[in-house]
């Protein structure tokens, strides 16, 4: 299992960051199964395009099982 937890302003710098911690990580298993907990995030500055672009390279399985933690629903 993964956890990943964001705090106050959350940009694409920091998510391509942990993204590339996981390739890097040769502990790292494509198949561990992620948790991302947003409910401290006050912002995220993220553009579509950047969006696009983070999801057309998966760092997880598609059998992974995914969460995502919001203080909202979206």
């Amino acid at each position: 299992m993964v956890i990943s937890t964001g705090f106050g302003q959350l940009t694409s710098a920091e998510v391509t960051a942990c993204v590339d911690q996981g390739v890097t990580d040769p502990d790292f298993d494509p198949g561990f199964n992620p948790i991302v907990d947003f409910r401290e995030v006050t912002f995220i500055d993220i553009s579509g395009g950047e969006t696009r672009t983070l999801a057309r390279n998966p760092l997880f399985s598609p059998e992974s099982k995914r969460a995502v933690v919001a203080p909202t629903p979206v």
